[in-house]
């Protein structure tokens, strides 16, 4: 097949000023302008904002926080056609190899988004509100679902990360698996009030108490305006704590230590090197890693081919 592909980073807002300035106030006109054209499938601005609009609609009724809808609606705007483009030819490929998708799994995960809303109602209610019926969530879950289906069948499926793969990389890697000194600390946090000078009469009183055989963690519970620190490790304090804390004797309090909001006093109870995390704790996190690393190359390889055999003209 012959292959044109011409690139456009056009946002949506920029394709519709464009396109209004060049078609003036005629809205139909507008919404038929083609943008793409993919084999023999004409992409026109009605089309992208349907996708882009049956998305947004989709993630809001899958219960996604808007933030990170409102992160994945601003990567549709810049590279939204290009998305829809690959869409198309993902599902024209499912349809080439007769993929298809059981009426039964589409009504479950129809259930599903349903079942995240107090009443069948108020689900209706916030798919209007934004801009989608219950057929265009349903047809959106269909490919979504063939989308996810035919890449399971033809990349997932081809990936396996052998238990040498994760070995290699381990010792390949081994400095990404550093565990820092760690320390765990009981501490006494007296706040400066109104006078800086009885705040810090008060916490010499604890530190006097503690050198005089007191019970540290007593003492604190009378005392101190914080819970205890507890266990950190190297660079979650400010250098002029771990100054001192990261040198403490275990079971030695600390001098009383000033900082602008108050005065702390330490006891170090426990210290735990620094190491290297074994290839036992870290074997999932090596192959989920390497796992989508792997994906990621066949995808790219995959909708490349997918690109080269078919027709592609993006519009200027």
């Amino acid at each position: 097949m012959s292959f044109t592909m011409k690139r456009s980073k056009l946002s949506l807002g920029a394709l519709i000023i464009g396109l209004g300035l060049a078609l003036g106030a005629n809205a139909a006109a507008v919404e038929d302008a083609i943008l793409a054209v993919v084999n023999n499938e004409v992409i026109t601005l009605k089309d992208l904002r349907d996708y882009i609009n049956t998305t947004y609609m989709s993630l809001a009724a899958q219960g996604m926080p808007e933030p990170e809808i409102e992160k994945a609606m601003k990567d549709l705007e810049e590279n939204g056609l290009n998305k829809l483009v690959e869409d198309r030819l993902i599902l024209s490929r499912a349809n080439e190899i007769g993929m298809s998708v059981r009426e039964k799994l589409i009504k479950d995960e129809i259930e599903k988004v349903v079942a995240r809303y107090p009443t069948e109602k108020v689900f209706m209610e916030a798919l209007l509100t934004h801009g989608g019926t219950l057929s265009d969530l349903r047809k959106k879950i269909e490919d979504q679902l063939k989308i996810k289906y035919v890449i399971d069948h033809e990349i997932r499926s081809k990936i396996y990360i052998s238990p040498q793969e994760i070995t290699k990389f381990y010792n390949k890697n081994m400095n990404e698996f550093q565990k820092k000194e760690k320390i765990h600390l009981d501490s006494i946090f007296i706040a400066v009030g109104a006078n800086k000078l009885e705040s810090r009469q008060k916490a010499e009183k604890a530190l006097d108490l503690i050198r005089q055989g007191g019970d540290f963690k007593g003492i604190a519970k009378e005392y101190s305006d914080a819970p205890a620190i507890g266990t950190i490790e190297r660079g979650q304090l400010t250098p002029a704590i771990e100054k001192v804390v990261f040198h403490l004797s275990e079971g030695i309090p600390s001098e009383i230590v000033e900082l602008e909001t108050g005065f702390y006093i330490f006891k170090l109870t426990a210290r735990m090197a620094a190491s290297v995390a074994s290839l036992q704790d870290v074997r999932d996190l090596i192959h989920d890693r390497l796992y989508r690393n792997r994906f990621r190359e066949l995808y790219l390889k995959w909708i490349g081919e997918l690109k080269e055999d078919a027709f592609i003209d993006i519009k200027q």
